[in-house]
This record gives C-alpha cells, sequence and structure tokens, in this order.
C-alpha cells in the first residue's frame, strides 16, 4: 500500500512538473504579459514598401508597439491604411505625428516613427465616425528628398530657359544692325 502511494505522488510531481514546463514555454513563445493597448489608425499618403505586419512602431526611438495590420483605405485608394497596436503607456497626444522610417540609411528596415512636437498635450481621442484615434502623418524622408530634389531641377529647368532667353536678348541687341546704329551713334557724339 505504501508503494502505491509513493508511485502516486511520484506521478503526481511528474505530471505537475509537465505541465509546470509546457506553460512556461507557452507562456515564454507566446508573450504572455499584462501590458495593455491601444490601437490607432495612421493614413500614409505614399508607398510604405518595406512595412510589414507585426512591424516596430516606435516613439522619439523607443519601440512602442506593433504594426496590427496594413490595408488600401477602401474610401480612397490612394491612402495606405495602418493599424497600429500601441502600449497604453506611451503618451499619444493631438500634438503626435507619425511617419515612414528607414533604419539603416536608405536600404534598411522600415517602420513607423511616433514624435511629438507639439505643446497640446491632450491625449488623442477618437471621432465619432471612427473606429480608433487617427493620428496624423509627416512626410518620411524619402518624400522630402523626392521633393526637394524636384524643386532643384525645376530650378535648373528654369534657370537654363533664363539664360536661353538672356542669351536671345543679348544676341539680338548685338545684331549687325544694332552694331552699326551703336557705330553711327558713336561717330556723332565723337565728332
Amino acid at each position: 500500500m505504501e508503494t502505491n502511494v509513493r508511485y502516486t505522488l511520484a506521478g503526481t510531481f511528474v505530471l505537475f512538473m509537465l505541465a509546470l514546463i509546457i506553460f512556461s514555454v507557452i507562456w515564454l513563445s507566446a508573450g504572455f504579459t499584462t501590458e495593455k493597448y491601444n490601437y490607432y489608425t495612421v493614413l500614409m499618403k505614399e508607398s510604405v514598401t518595406g512595412l510589414n505586419k507585426d512591424g516596430p512602431v516606435e516613439f522619439n526611438g523607443v519601440e512602442v508597439g506593433t504594426i496590427d495590420d496594413l490595408m488600401i483605405n477602401k474610401d480612397n485608394p490612394q491612402l495606405v491604411e495602418l493599424r497600429l497596436k500601441v502600449k497604453n503607456s506611451t503618451p499619444i497626444t493631438v500634438g503626435t505625428k507619425a511617419k515612414l522610417a528607414l533604419r539603416g540609411a536608405l536600404s534598411g528596415e522600415a517602420f513607423i516613427l511616433l514624435e511629438d512636437k507639439g505643446t497640446d498635450k491632450r491625449q488623442l481621442t477618437k471621432k465619432d465616425n471612427e473606429p480608433y484615434p487617427v493620428i496624423p502623418t509627416t512626410p518620411s524622408i524619402i518624400v522630402r528628398l523626392d521633393t526637394t530634389l524636384t524643386q532643384i531641377s525645376d530650378g535648373f529647368h528654369q534657370l537654363n530657359e533664363n539664360f536661353h532667353q538672356i542669351s536671345y536678348s543679348v544676341k539680338e541687341l548685338l545684331s549687325p544692325e544694332n552694331l552699326q546704329s551703336i557705330r553711327k551713334l558713336l561717330q556723332k557724339l565723337g565728332g
């Protein structure tokens, strides 16, 4: 009888340890957490190439969440709609802006960078017709570079046109007829 009790205790201990190991593996792999999250919408007006579902979301360089979903906006196909899952403790305010950022120059991992440079520290709230609060965007460095290079190119084009116009005007001014007239005028003035 005593042997049966020992086997029962040993079996119970083994089953308990096995359950504990299984629970630990699930907990560590699934990342059970007590952290609470808020969801936000971001409407990007540019290509989001390189962004992936579960990609990082950073606030001033600190990872605070993930990209929960990416989709084309059903009302405006020129917009890409992102749903962000952000830690509840992150101070998302009316002044917070989102932008596409790249880690490591121009060919690195894409992520969403949240920055708050505003003075309005009221918490961002959702409007009645929105499922989540909408974080406004600012252009990424790629868009800003493209815009600047386009402006520079347009400036060179305008400068080139102006140069041609000045060249044509100088050519007209120095035409043989005008030079003849200038010589006659100088001869009359001189003597």
